[in-house]
């Protein structure tokens, strides 16, 4: 109840909460920053760092360096000035977007062989937000973003986007200038709030609204930053609210699916799920009132996924259901009940080009159907008939329905993954 009406106060009165920070500093490390870029970033750093654990004394700090996936992670949070220097050189183009990957999977505790520091693991202070400060040069195209998507293709920020969703994070964007096209990619990446209120490339999933200004964007020839932008750094840092818990969240296919490691969501009256968990994926969503998953939700084998009703508490823990030995029924999402034993198997599930499919009785059909109710394949067999193998590769990545009906007139259906 302290949840709720605290957020029943921000809503009628505007206002604002403002909290500590777990500050990650992530640079760029290609070889296009030079040693006196470096050594401007190095300086702003450990001024930005001074100013923001003066501000508030739960406040912490790291720095990351990046080059495409490889990572260094110089120590863990820690609310004194980091020890840090240049760690890689190395040379041509590198994704530094997927840094943000390796950098996810530090804050997941996943092991990452890319993570190449002693330090393996960031461990959030509880109660404090999350801020990723950038440094960085990179050109739009397959430096910065992912992969040669066009512009405004939210494909190209899955990196940024996935790592502000499942980490309730922001970023804040040190560019040093360049093109149109850069800075524009740039301000896509940075949260809302902060001075700039220029151009910016917009796209259909951006977690801070489509296309919306302000954003926390500077830029510089060489990553000195004045006094006044080092001030307005500062406020922004020290100033940033805590991270409001939405009303109603959708967390949708193919965005919003996971191929790995963790996703934590909360909502203060509803979530609607219609996303894909692989094999080796945990999710936890709860919400105040509904947690619902929609027929094209799938959590396939070997995953593990909760939804629990809970407000906005920014506590992830699986949940039991109070229920008597004799009440309880436990259904899985992906097979028959237990009251009605399955007959036949799909694997490999999920699938990208063969999938074959066994029984445990003489089949008499297989039918596969899309989600818009399609028939993409239909078959009568012959007598005898246990095992088929039927080619998917063509399919869109998607869910789909196989029925299958035996000899004898059984008939059950189960969902087949298309990656």
């Amino acid at each position: 109840m302290k949840n709720v009406w605290i957020f029943i106060l921000v809503a009628l009165f505007g206002a604002k909460s403002f909290g500590q920070v777990d500050v990650i500093f992530v640079i760029d490390n290609t070889s296009s920053i030079t040693n006196s870029n470096y050594d401007s970033i190095q300086n702003t750093i450990e001024q930005i760092t001074t100013n923001i654990l003066q501000c508030n004394n739960h406040n912490k700090v790291t720095v990351v360096h990046i080059y495409g996936y490889s990572t260094h992670i110089e120590s863990d949070f820690d609310d004194d000035m980091p020890y840090f220097e240049r760690r890689f050189t190395g040379t041509g183009v590198a994704n530094v977007g997927r840094g943000f990957v390796t950098l996810s999977h530090a804050l997941d505790n996943i092991n990452d062989s890319n993570i190449i520091s002693v330090q393996k693991v960031l461990h959030r202070t509880p109660g404090n937000s999350l801020i990723a400060c950038f440094f960085t040069d990179a050109n739009r195209g397959t430096d910065l973003l992912e992969g040669a998507y066009n512009i405004g293709d939210s494909a190209a920020f899955i990196n940024y986007t996935n790592f502000k969703n499942n980490h309730s994070a922001k970023i804040m964007m040190f560019l040093k200038s360049l093109g149109l096209q850069e800075l524009n990619a740039a301000a896509g990446v940075a949260s809302v709030g902060g001075p700039y209120n220029g151009t910016i490339e917009s796209y259909e999933d951006d977690p801070d609204g489509m296309g919306q200004l302000p954003r926390y964007l500077w830029s510089d020839s060489d990553f000195h930053l004045n006094p006044t932008i080092l001030g307005q750094v500062y406020e922004s840092i020290c100033n940033v609210p805590q991270f409001e818990c939405p009303s109603y969240l959708t967390i949708s296919y193919p965005n919003y699916n996971m191929g790995f490691g963790n996703d934590y969501r909360q909502a203060a009256y509803q979530i609607t799920a219609n996303n894909i968990l692989n094999n080796g994926t945990t999710a936890l969503y709860h919400a105040g009132d509904d947690v619902v998953l929609k027929p094209s939700f799938y959590a396939a084998s070997g995953s593990n996924f909760h939804g629990y009703i809970e407000g906005c508490s920014d506590n992830y823990q699986a949940r039991i259901g109070n229920f008597d030995e004799d009440e309880r029924e436990e259904t899985s999402l992906t097979e028959p009940s237990n009251k009605e034993l399955s007959f036949f198997n799909i694997a490999p599930n999920p699938a990208n080009s063969i999938v074959s499919i066994t029984t445990t009785e003489a089949m008499r059909s297989v039918i596969i159907t899309s989600q818009d109710g399609k028939t993409l394949y239909s078959r009568a067999m012959p007598d005898k008939i246990t095992s088929i193998d039927i080619p998917v590769g063509t399919y869109a990545n998607g869910i789909y329905t196989v029925t299958v009906a035996t000899a004898n007139g059984k008939i059950q259906t189960k969902k087949l993954v298309k990656n």
